[in-house]
């Protein structure tokens, strides 16, 4: 592509891909043991539903925000709720999405390639993945879009994009750039849980987790009159939706919780509300009264175990010293009037049936809606860049970083653990089955459907 685009107006679809059918197919086959297969099928068709009905599309109309109207002729489409014609003539596609989006994302890239349309992709997978994506006709954004996008289309219009757009490594702006989402291009979508970004970066450095890749690892936010008017407009869209802050840990700077939430007291009444926080929040009296005065919120916790001694896998001290605390601070929470979405990891070395038992009737007796995960590496994180020298090293051979590596580092490390994923898997639903025989529980189970999900897209 050499020549200068001259057209007066670019038409640019921007695309929030589907969710992959396979997700749930591997639910399925986790849950097939479970109960009898009418009740299952039932229950994961009302869930596959729901899902679709889950907004994924936050970077896609942050980008799109960005764009003149006077100067772009902008369309945003969510495959959740609406075909896409490919008969429509657009200069430029653009695809962004989450893990469970990402099967879909790849064949979206290859049906308008063909086409001959330009293709843009980003997102969290692009970012950890730059090369699984990397081709002719596409350009790939790795980092967050904002300046990347201003810099493609300066180059496009010049005839002159590049394969690869990236920010400088760990380099991330003091404050999130004051984008308005274009909510209004999806405003036709009924969706049952909507939200907005207020921040980005988390300063809790968990050895398995790649946020701190992926956002930072220093807590930024966008300006409270912002997120403001964007929770008012959301509110406006959907009044009756799940409304959800889309951050890593809303709580990390105290001070900011306080004033958000101040801002919001006495404008708008949330509802139902959800947001990832941690733990420590327990003790901040002041912090969760504002937090049931402005609606109802479910808040999500990563627990992760029960076990002090884990603290070697989790090496973070915030999170593990809180571990005997944890029945102490279930019953702070609950008596301000705060639900509890909690994640518990297994998968760690010395972990048996016994232990998976104490899980399951911590979450039963303490009334938690739990998330099950199994330890693992992912992309990026420090255990997955660890785990990668340590096999190069005992090997001597250099890993590519595509899909493929992550199953194999994900192997080696439960094997170290005297494990393998099936088995894991049966020690957990033997778990399940004991604390929980009255029913299946969808999301309990969706945490190990990850796993195989990172596993099946390393077969791509």
């Amino acid at each position: 592509m050499k020549s200068c685009i001259l057209l007066s107006m670019l038409k640019i679809l921007f695309v929030i891909p589907g969710i992959s059918r396979d997700f749930f197919d591997i639910l399925k086959r986790l849950s097939s043991r479970w109960q009898n297969w009418k009740h299952l099928n039932r229950d994961l068709s009302k869930h596959y539903r729901n899902a679709r009905r889950v907004f994924y599309g936050s970077g896609i109309i942050t980008i799109a925000g960005l764009l003149d109207s006077q100067e772009y002729d902008v369309k945003v489409i969510d495959e959740n709720f609406e075909n896409l014609n490919f008969d429509e003539h657009y200069d430029i596609v653009a695809l962004s999405g989450q893990l469970i989006q990402t099967e879909r994302m790849i064949e979206l890239c290859d049906i308008y390639r063909k086409k001959g349309t330009y293709v843009i992709i980003g997102g969290a997978m692009v970012t950890l993945y730059e090369n699984e994506f990397t081709q002719e006709g596409v350009s790939v954004f790795v980092g967050e879009g904002e300046d990347l996008f201003k810099n493609f289309l300066a180059d496009f219009k010049e005839g002159t994009p590049l394969p690869v757009y990236k920010n400088k490594t760990n380099v991330f702006n003091k404050e999130i750039r004051s984008v308005m989402p274009r909510y209004d291009l999806i405003s036709r979508y009924r969706y049952n849980l909507i939200g907005v970004q207020t921040t980005r970066g988390c300063p809790y450095r968990c050895e398995y987790c790649n946020v701190a890749y992926l956002l930072g690892d220093k807590y930024r936010h966008k300006a409270v009159e912002q997120v403001l008017e964007e929770i008012l407009l959301v509110k406006k869209y959907w009044p009756d939706s799940m409304f959800y802050f889309l951050d890593d840990n809303l709580f990390a700077d105290r001070k900011y919780a306080y004033e958000l939430f101040e801002a919001i007291n006495g404008k708008v009444n949330l509802g139902v509300y959800g947001t990832h926080a941690d733990l420590t929040i327990y003790r901040d009296k002041t912090l969760l009264k504002l937090l049931t005065d402005v609606g109802e919120p479910v808040l999500a916790f990563g627990f992760e175990t029960l076990d002090i001694r884990n603290k070697e896998f989790i090496k973070n001290e915030v999170k593990t010293n809180l571990i005997p605390l944890y029945p102490v601070i279930v019953k702070e929470l609950h008596s301000h009037g705060i639900k509890i979405t909690g994640s518990f990891m297994f998968g760690f070395n010395g972990d048996d049936l016994q232990y998976v038992d104490k899980v399951m009737n911590f979450v039963k007796e303490n009334e938690i809606n739990a998330y099950f995960t199994v330890y693992s590496v992912t992309p990026k994180s420090t255990l997955f860049n660890k785990m990668r020298l340590e096999y190069e090293r005992q090997n001597h051979e250099k890993l590519d970083h595509r899909f493929h590596t992550t199953k194999l580092l994900n192997r080696k490390l439960l094997k170290n653990n005297n494990f393998i994923l099936y088995e894991m898997e049966e020690m957990i639903l033997k778990g399940l089955k004991k604390a929980f025989p009255e029913k299946i529980v969808i999301s309990r189970m969706e945490g190990i459907a990850v796993n195989y999900f990172y596993n099946k897209l390393g077969m791509l």
